[in-house]
Order: C-alpha cells, then structure tokens, then sequence
C-alpha cells in the first residue's frame, strides 16, 4: 500500500478495527503539489499584517492567515 504526505483542512477520520483508516476531507492537497515559497511569502505578508491590525477583526483574520502558514510550512519541513 502506497502512502503520501497530504494537507488536510479539516474533516474527521475513521479508524476501524482492522486498523484500515477512512479519512473524509473537505480539502486535501498533496503537500509535494504546495510551492513553499509561496507558503514563505504568505507567512511573511500575514505576519507584517498581524503586526500593523488595528482592529480585533483585523487581529483574528491575520492571525488565521499566521496559523495556516506556519502549519503548512511545519508540514513542508518536517
């Protein structure tokens, strides 16, 4: 049985009790198709945004952005 690192965003997993797990995603992406560099520039921009919000809305939507990023660059390094 083949198995590949994938980021998923949410959803619920299943695992029976011959140990074969289903895995029910809204999203998920193989993590060999995510450009981290493009992951990099992300965490940047919404780090500079955390820092410069002035509203809590704008506090909570930057730091969502801070959260994605950092766990999908954690799952990109290892």
């Amino acid at each position: 049985m083949k198995s590949r690192n994938t980021s998923i965003s949410s959803g619920f997993a299943f695992v029976h009790s011959n140990s074969y797990t289903n895995i029910l995603a809204v999203e998920a992406v193989p993590l060999d198709q995510i450009d981290s560099a493009h992951i990099q520039k992300g965490l940047t921009e919404f780090t500079q945004k955390l820092s410069s919000a002035s509203t809590e809305l704008e506090k909570a939507e930057a730091q969502i952005g801070v959260d994605v990023h950092s766990a999908l660059n954690s799952a990109l390094t290892g």
